[in-house]
């Protein structure tokens, strides 16, 4: 048995506030235990977001070539940053479409069942080994998430956390691009939510193949972060790497 976060923590109350600065309206939170098996076997669906990307090659010098139809960030070799180095490991997923389940009515609020689920098995796993750890979500009214955590270096006690969060906003929801070059379409993706300057200020706006929910993804490194830019450079890496597992589609 699995719960997700349904009330306070300190994470979740950064989320939370973030979305209620973005003109939300948190509903509160009824009493939700997920399963994680009876969350998953909703009908599964394969996402489209690769659909017509080939799979990588190695080259005859060992480079990771770019597959034919692929867009956007990609590193021939293995990079000395570790976030880049993440997005270097998810490479080899690319064209190999994941497959998502369906959430089903007790498996999230309302608003969510129908939806892709952004948490499957398949995700966890390809997450997984890439060295990352599943950690509780969030589960609201109008914030369905799936969180990770990392230690970029081994013996730090505490570990970075990214995650992946639908949100239902109104239709005119919009967030305002940091214009901030990071490399191939990061002045479309990387959006501000709010001025405070923390990391989750700065986060990727993305989405889920079959699904219209508007879904950011953050990168939060706490105390550790070297500030706004680095937040979102690290947003935007983190980007990619849920885009080569075959969990999101195109920016919106």
């Amino acid at each position: 048995m699995r719960g997700r976060i349904c009330g306070y923590t300190a994470k979740a109350g950064v989320k939370m506030a973030v979305a209620v600065v973005m003109g939300m309206t948190l509903a509160s939170c009824g009493a939700i235990e997920i399963d994680n098996q009876a969350r998953r076997e909703g009908e599964p669906s394969e996402s489209s977001s690769e659909s017509e990307v080939g799979t990588p090659t190695k080259g005859n010098d060992g480079r990771m070539l770019q597959p034919e139809g692929h867009e956007g960030l990609w590193f021939e070799t293995e990079p000395a940053d570790p976030w880049e180095r993440y997005v270097w490991l998810s490479q080899k997923y690319v064209g190999d479409p994941v497959v998502l389940g369906q959430l089903e009515e007790g498996d999230a609020a309302a608003p969510f069942v129908g939806e892709p689920d952004i948490c499957s098995d398949s995700v966890v796993e390809r997450m997984g080994e890439l060295g990352f750890e599943e950690e509780p979500g969030m589960n609201e009214e109008q914030i369905y998430s799936c969180d990770f955590s990392v230690r970029v270096v081994p013996e730090s006690v505490f570990p970075a956390n990214v995650s992946v969060d639908m949100f239902r906003f109104s239709d005119d929801w919009n967030a305002p691009k940091t214009n901030i070059k990071l490399g191939p379409f990061s002045e479309e993706l990387m959006r501000t939510t709010s001025d405070t300057g923390d990391d989750l200020s700065c986060v990727a706006l993305a989405s889920v193949p079959k699904s219209d929910m508007k879904t950011l993804v953050s990168n939060d490194m706490g105390y550790r972060s070297d500030g706004f830019h680095d937040a979102c450079r690290r947003a935007y890496l983190s980007y990619w790497i849920f885009k080569n597992i075959g969990l999101l589609g195109e920016g919106k």
